[in-house]
C-alpha cells in the first residue's frame, strides 16, 4: 500500500518539480494561493513515507524544505513546520528546531502543533491571536475587494484551528465555494476542515450535509463520464 501511495505521489510531484526549478529563475514570484495546497498535499504525502515508512529522514525532510519554501500560504505549513521541527530535534539541531517551534507560536498560535509545543515544553507561552479582528476585517473587505478578502479568511483557519472566529471563516469559504464560485472540491476541503476541528459547532451539521451532497453529485459525474 505505502510503495502504491509513494509510486503515485513521485508522479505527482513531476510536472511541479519542473515548474520549481523554473521558478528558481524568476525574482520574487509565488506559486498561486489554488494551487499551493495541492503541491504541498503532495509533498507532506512524500516527507510522511520517506520518513516513516522507508526510513528515510533525511530525504523526508527535504520535502517538508520545499513545502516550507513553495507552498508558504497552504493550510499544511504549520503541520509541516511543527514535522521539521520535530526531525530537527532527532537529529539534535535544537537550534534550528526552536527557531521553527518560536515561528509556530508566533504566527500559528492557536493550532494543535502550537499547543502541543508548549505540553512538551512549558517554557513556550501560548500568545493570544487577533482572530477575531482579523474576521471584522476580512467581512470589511469583502465589498470592495473578494479575492482581498477570500486571502484574509484563509489566513484565520490556517492559523487558528480553535476558535469560534475560525469556524466562522471556514464556513464562509465553504458556502462561498459551494454556492457563489461554483468549486466543489474546495468548498468540500472547507466542510472537511469545519467537521475536523470543530464537530460540535453549530456549523457542523450544515457542514456534514452540504459535504454528504456534494460528494454524492461529484461521485455520480464521474460515474457518469466513465460511461
Amino acid at each position: 500500500k505505502e510503495i502504491s501511495a509513494y509510486t503515485q505521489s513521485k508522479l505527482d510531484f513531476i510536472p511541479w518539480e519542473s515548474r520549481i526549478t523554473s521558478l528558481d529563475t524568476m525574482v520574487n514570484y509565488e506559486f498561486p494561493d489554488s494551487e499551493q495546497d495541492e503541491l504541498a498535499t503532495i509533498l507532506y504525502s512524500l516527507s510522511e513515507l520517506e520518513s516513516f515508512h522507508f526510513n528515510r529522514p533525511d530525504s523526508g525532510l527535504i520535502y517538508l524544505e520545499l513545502l516550507i519554501e513553495y507552498a508558504n500560504k497552504s493550510m499544511l505549513l504549520p503541520k509541516a513546520l511543527y514535522a521539521k521541527s520535530l526531525a530537527l530535534d532527532a537529529q539534535g539541531d535544537s537550534v534550528n528546531s526552536k527557531s521553527l517551534k518560536q515561528r509556530i507560536m508566533a504566527e500559528f498560535p492557536k493550532t494543535d502543533y502550537a499547543l502541543a509545543i508548549v505540553n512538551a515544553d512549558n517554557s513556550y507561552t501560548p500568545v493570544t491571536t487577533t482572530s477575531d479582528q482579523q474576521l471584522v476585517n476580512a467581512e470589511a473587505s469583502w465589498a470592495s475587494d473578494s479575492i482581498f478578502a477570500l486571502d484574509k479568511y484563509r489566513e484565520i483557519i490556517i492559523g487558528d484551528t480553535v476558535s469560534a472566529s475560525s469556524v466562522k471563516a471556514a464556513f464562509f469559504l465553504a458556502y462561498q465555494y459551494d454556492y457563489n464560485i461554483i468549486q466543489p472540491d474546495s468548498a468540500l476541503k472547507y466542510y472537511k476542515w469545519i467537521l475536523k476541528y470543530h464537530g460540535e459547532s453549530e456549523q457542523a451539521k450544515p457542514s456534514e450535509k452540504r459535504l454528504v451532497f456534494l460528494n454524492k453529485i461529484l461521485s455520480d459525474s464521474t460515474a457518469s463520464n466513465d460511461h
